[in-house]
């Protein structure tokens, strides 16, 4: 068989966006200050997800970290952790000083092993971060149930989950605060932003402070970015500070394309759903090569696929070997590139239960691999991925030069932070 040609990754702004983005150049829209361009955002955001509010911040990182902060986390705290997820959600906690914990998923999924998390718990333990990957969802009402009974404040790192839904609740709408992400590779794509969600008015008034170094008027303690008032109340009463705070304002002009790409997000997602369909018809019932089991093929519609997760059988097959023969076949395809958070040298340091064996979540680690359904990929593309797997797979047991270990140590020539791929 020969090597498929596909599209890498890239974003594909639309007439409307463009054109959204360049009425914000038109109108001097530089800065939070100035237009409504980030508070027209906030608004549609928060409709979408039937949340009371929401807040649009430089990034996933940053909207973790300030959440943090603003409910008041404190050196020593305990922080429970996916031991399988992104730095990004790991950071914040460190740079506020506090220490982790890592807990384990069930066996082949990705839903947490709450008896795990129950041992976790103790009086030091004050926030669980619930961590969404590919567009699957989660235990996440067991996780929230557990939260509210022992006292811990439940956050959704929702990065990797923007408009996935469980039991008719939007991903990232069951904790205190929701933290998303639009990079140039999840969902909603702008390029760069997060926002953060919440029903919770004080908390919202918190983070909104945080987000411009915790300016407030002094007579009303409203955020001197959001809140108007007199000039006789500025003149005569002036500004202050209200709690910790940071410079974490957003660019008005990527926001100015993700109004318009809310307009059609469903749409993007739909065809995501379709090609996933794909995925399944074709690669269903191949011996070694599983579906992560929280994957609900009947449930397809209420998810907001990223990629294809597929748990491969390593009594069947080396995860490493698979990859090169992908790649040499014109297939994009990802893994987790970086290790679980246990094994991570630089975060054990700050990890409490270092020597537990997570072995659940290792497996995952180094047995996943990921089968893409960005926009530049057509249906009929995807069905050329699928026949090429299914030649890899086929031939994995072959003398097959697709396999050569030489071709290794070749330089990387396109790796977005999720799919490898050779350009020629």
């Amino acid at each position: 068989m020969e090597k498929i040609k596909v599209n890498h990754d890239f974003m594909i702004y639309t007439d409307a966006e463009k054109e959204s983005a360049l009425q914000c150049l038109s109108n001097s829209d530089s800065s939070i200050f100035v237009g409504n361009t980030i508070s027209n955002f906030e608004k549609k955001f928060a409709a979408y997800l039937d949340s009371k509010y929401a807040l649009a911040l430089p990034n996933c990182t940053l909207s973790i970290y300030a959440t943090l902060q603003t409910l008041g986390i404190e050196p020593n705290d305990e922080v429970i952790v996916p031991n399988l997820t992104h730095a990004s959600s790991i950071y914040p906690i460190l740079m506020s000083g506090a220490k982790i914990k890592v807990c384990d998923f069930m066996p082949n999924s990705y839903y947490y092993n709450i008896d795990n998390i129950k041992k976790l718990i103790t009086p030091k333990t004050k926030f669980f971060i619930a961590c969404y990957l590919y567009g699957m969802p989660l235990n996440i009402q067991e996780i929230k149930a557990l939260c509210e009974k022992n006292g811990v404040t439940l956050i959704e790192d929702v990065a990797q989950a923007f408009g996935t839904i469980i039991n008719g609740k939007y991903a990232g709408t069951f904790g205190k605060v929701g933290c998303y992400s639009f990079n140039d590779t999840k969902m909603l794509r702008i390029g760069e932003g997060g926002a953060i969600v919440t029903n919770d008015k004080n908390i919202f008034n918190k983070i909104e402070h945080f987000r411009h170094v915790g300016e407030v008027f002094n007579s009303n303690k409203k955020s001197s970015v959001s809140s108007n008032t007199t000039y006789r109340d500025l003149l005569f009463n002036g500004l202050s500070n209200e709690g910790r705070g940071l410079n974490l304002r957003p660019s008005p002009i990527t926001f100015s394309t993700g109004i318009k790409r809310l307009d059609a997000i469903n749409n993007y997602i739909t065809k995501r759903r379709e090609k996933l369909k794909i995925y399944v018809e074709q690669l269903s019932n191949i011996s070694g090569i599983n579906f992560i089991s929280n994957f609900n093929i009947s449930d397809i519609d209420n998810y907001a696929p990223l990629a294809l997760w597929i748990v491969l059988d390593n009594k069947y097959y080396d995860r490493n070997k698979v990859i090169l023969g992908s790649i040499n076949m014109g297939i994009p395809i990802g893994s987790f590139n970086y290790n679980t958070i246990i094994q991570n040298d630089y975060f054990r340091n700050f990890i409490v239960n270092k020597s537990d064996i997570l072995n659940n979540s290792q497996y995952i680690r180094d047995n996943s691999i990921f089968l893409p359904l960005y926009e530049s990929l057509s249906t009929e593309d995807i069905k050329k991925i699928c026949d090429a797997f299914k030649y890899v797979i086929d031939n994995y047991k072959k003398e097959n030069e697709i396999f050569d270990e030489k071709l290794y140590d070749e330089e990387i020539s396109y790796f977005d932070g999720f799919y490898l791929m050779r350009r020629k």
